[in-house]
């Protein structure tokens, strides 16, 4: 007797650490009202339960087809805990638990009110021999309330423990053997009995952790021995049974007495979810198919695969075939380029040594050779802008020492130059280096400025950069393009014409065809023009040294 004594007197020290708490006191104020669970239902514990219903609140609750949820504490500060989400106002619960070992570990099942009334299983691994029972009114202490009671194999097997609740009573049952009963009367006169609406929870947590009283590490049965876990408490199954029936508990004052609970009419949640038809899984929706459904899918299927197979076949052909024709064009090029090289030099032409200007080629000798119909053009002997500079002229008045139109004859010429570096009858525009790209926009940046700054007045036209006739196709324009002064570079001509571009002829001095500018009358009309516009650097000697031609290959 002295011993059952201690012991629960110990344990309402141990009880009184559980660090049970509510949210909402609805004795110290309004609360939510409490979901009711408002029927009966027996939980299997061999799959996750039900979000819906149940929540771990603390750890990690892990389930098994076997052995049902697994409670462990593997290290310090563990305590894994699973509780209902709705409430049962009196009723009876009944879980089969297989309670953990270890020295200082609990497995208990808990009943917790919202203003604190309590009802409790508790089983200490270091203890064999004795389940214990305990209850609190409103989180009232009182070292009176435990009780302990003999049985053996908790930590072998599972065993049935059952509490049914009233408004009169409390009953504990172990393996459906009663084994306690408190009478309301006998809890300080009805106000320490739990009477309000109760929620479940099923856990593990070590009462002989370091970190907690002397007091309740000793009814724990001393020091928990982390490094001899983990420890596991299993439960396979619970049976809960609300004695009321409604939609939600709601406490109408401050009391904390059964009368003062309210009961709203109507399905709860938890029935809802209890009805509720679990998702199916893949392989059972497709077992519900019809047999035609299911012939329906393989041929779809079937098809879906044929036609992306197909598509990737035609894909392949299609792209072969069109790699197949770059590469006879390619090497059409390439015979037709070799064919070009021969015939330059079996007319003792150099292919390889033709500058970036045209004066070497003269129309006549071309034609002569064959290289040339008698379409082409004589490109000049001359710069258009040779002939005497006159700075003033260009300039007016407001011209400084320093002349723009002198940094445009020395800029011009040489971006020119770096242009025509490039090979455009071969590469596409994407493909042209950076450094002439980078170059000519700086000269349009910096060139407007200069111009203004200097009060040069943009001709109409500058002439076009001289090239060779194999990459003239590439960068001369077309009679019709103006070329503006600030980017002379960047204008592309149409191989199939090549026209005259006086340097600041006006257009309508310009021949538009290739008869008119080949005819004598077409150049001497061209020549007249010129000359009775007479702009900057023209020669009056050599009229013919003003006009700018230039070669087509033919």
């Amino acid at each position: 007797m002295l011993y059952n004594s201690i012991v629960t007197a110990t344990a309402l020290l141990g009880l009184a650490a559980a660090q049970v708490h509510t949210d909402c006191n609805p004795m110290e104020r309004d609360c939510p009202a409490n979901p009711a669970f408002g029927t009966d239902h027996n939980f299997n514990f061999n799959i996750t339960p039900s979000s819906d219903l149940w929540e771990t609140t603390a750890g990690t609750v892990s389930y098994d087809a076997k052995t049902g949820a697994a409670f462990t504490i593997n290290k310090q500060g563990d305590s894994p805990t699973l509780r209902t989400k709705f409430y049962f106002f009196f009723g009876r619960t009944e879980i089969h638990l297989k309670v953990a070992p270890g020295r200082g570990i609990v497995s208990s099942m808990m009943w917790l009110s919202d203003d604190l009334d309590e009802v409790d299983w508790e089983f200490l691994g270091s203890n064999k021999t004795f389940a214990t029972t305990n209850y609190f009114g409103k989180g009232r202490q009182d070292f009176k309330n435990g009780g302990s009671h003999p049985m053996t194999g908790m930590q072998d097997d599972y065993h049935n423990y059952t509490t049914v609740w009233t408004k009169d009573s409390i009953e504990w049952f172990i393996d459906g053997n009663h084994v306690r009963t408190l009478n309301s009367k006998d809890a300080n006169n009805t106000h320490n009995y739990p009477q309000t609406p109760m929620r479940m929870s099923v856990g593990i947590w070590a009462g002989g952790d370091p970190s907690l009283p002397e007091g309740t590490r000793l009814w724990a049965g001393g020091d928990t021995d982390y490094a001899n876990g983990p420890y596991t408490m299993y439960l396979k199954s619970a049976q809960v049974t609300d004695y009321s029936s409604g939609k939600e508990y709601t406490y109408g004052d401050r009391s904390g007495s059964w009368e003062s609970i309210k009961i709203e009419s109507g399905n709860s949640t938890a029935l809802d979810a209890l009805n509720k038809q679990p998702d199916k899984s893949t392989s059972e929706k497709w077992n519900d198919l019809p047999t035609g459904a299911k012939a329906g899918v393989y041929a779809g299927g079937g098809a879906v695969g044929a036609l992306a197979l197909g598509t990737l076949l035609w894909y392949y052909i299609r792209q072969r075939r069109i790699g197949a024709a770059e590469a006879k064009a390619a090497a059409l090029r390439d015979e037709e380029d070799q064919r070009e090289n021969a015939r330059f030099l079996k007319d003792g032409i150099n292919p390889d040594g033709f500058t970036d200007h045209g004066q070497e080629y003269n129309a006549r000798e071309l034609r002569a050779g064959g290289m040339a119909n008698e379409n082409s053009y004589h490109v000049p002997e001359s710069s258009p802008f040779d002939g005497p500079f006159d700075e003033k002229s260009r300039l007016g008045s407001s011209a400084s020492n320093v002349s723009p139109s002198l940094a445009l004859l020395v800029l011009v010429p040489w971006l020119a130059e770096q242009w025509e570096l490039q090979e455009p009858c071969e590469a596409s525009p994407a493909e042209q280096p950076v450094l002439p790209l980078l170059i000519m926009v700086l000269s349009l940046v910096f060139l407007p400025a200069l111009v203004i700054h200097r009060g040069l007045r943009a001709p109409e036209c500058l002439p076009a950069p001289l090239v060779s006739t194999r990459c003239v196709a590439a960068q001369l324009p077309t009679h019709t393009q103006e070329w503006d002064l600030l980017a002379p570079i960047s204008k592309v001509m149409d191989c199939r014409e090549c026209k005259v571009q006086e340097p600041w002829a006006p257009k309508e001095a310009l021949p538009t065809t290739n008869s008119q500018a080949t005819d004598t009358g077409g150049l001497r009309h061209l020549e007249e023009t010129m000359a009775g516009r007479r702009g900057p650097g023209f020669n009056d000697d050599k009229p013919s040294r003003n006009v700018v031609a230039f070669i087509r290959p033919v």
